[in-house]
């Protein structure tokens, strides 16, 4: 949420800020373009609608919070799918951060360094990416233990 309110406003911010919010929407764009390359390398090999089904959560940019659901569940590893559902999750987290969740911390500090300053609510933005990262990152290491 606090990373639409930032791509909002450097959509408004007129030229002077156009290069960070298309380097924003170029981030956002490369991991849903990763995410839905994932999905069908993951059910590519499953029964049925499996990859429509699947790409529907992902084409809403809900295929992490899809992925946990099924982990959470207990689903096991279904025939003709490519990894198990955490292995899965690890990867879509995975995806998340290197092409979306670093992309926009480093995006916002360069926007707020070379601006020469930012709101309360970019910084607010910027501290909840950072520590989303970190909670990701985390996130990956401990389903691997």
């Amino acid at each position: 949420i606090t990373d639409i309110y930032v791509i909002l406003n450097f959509r408004d911010g007129g030229e002077a800020q156009a290069m960070y919010y298309h380097a924003m929407l170029v981030s956002l764009g490369c991991s849903w373009v990763f995410q839905i390359i994932l999905t069908i390398m993951q059910n590519k090999g499953r029964e049925g609608s499996a990859v429509e089904k699947e790409l529907f959560w992902t084409v809403l940019f809900l295929k992490t919070p899809r992925d946990a659901f099924k982990v959470a569940s207990g689903v096991k590893h279904q025939k003709g799918a490519l990894m198990d559902p955490l292995m899965e999750l690890s990867y879509s987290k995975g995806v998340e951060l290197f092409t979306e969740g670093i992309p926009a911390v480093i995006i916002q500090v360069a926007a707020a360094v070379f601006r020469g300053g930012s709101t309360q609510m970019e910084l607010f933005s910027l501290a909840v990416s950072i520590v989303t990262c970190g909670f990701t990152s985390a996130q990956i290491s401990y389903d691997f233990d």
